[in-house]
């Protein structure tokens, strides 16, 4: 990740054509989103996950995790899907065209 922001916002300054700059942060992009793949797969075959015994809002609309981390068995299909999620934006990122 770090590489990818470095050449996404500093590789300009690099001795690299637009074209060239642009193909890498692709590359990056498309490995970035195979990766998220991945890891969206593992989650949605695991063979347990772990899970929160206790949670209360927080002032932000959200929920805090103030119980015990559980091992639960069966897969976190709710990770797997926010991992799928994010491996879908990276993957429109990669492949859409820059606007000139």
């Amino acid at each position: 990740m770090p590489l990818w922001l470095a050449l996404r916002y500093g590789g300009e300054k690099l001795d690299l054509s637009s074209d060239d700059n642009e193909r890498l942060n692709r590359g990056i992009t498309a490995a970035i989103a195979g990766m998220l793949t991945v890891v969206a797969y593992q989650a949605a075959t695991a063979k347990y996950h772990g899970e929160c015994t206790q949670a209360v809002r927080d002032g932000q609309g959200g929920y805090e995790c103030v119980g015990d981390i559980v091992t639960v068995m069966g897969p976190d299909y709710v990770m797997a899907f926010m991992w799928i999620a994010l491996a879908a934006v990276a993957f429109w990122a990669g492949t859409t065209r820059k606007s000139d």
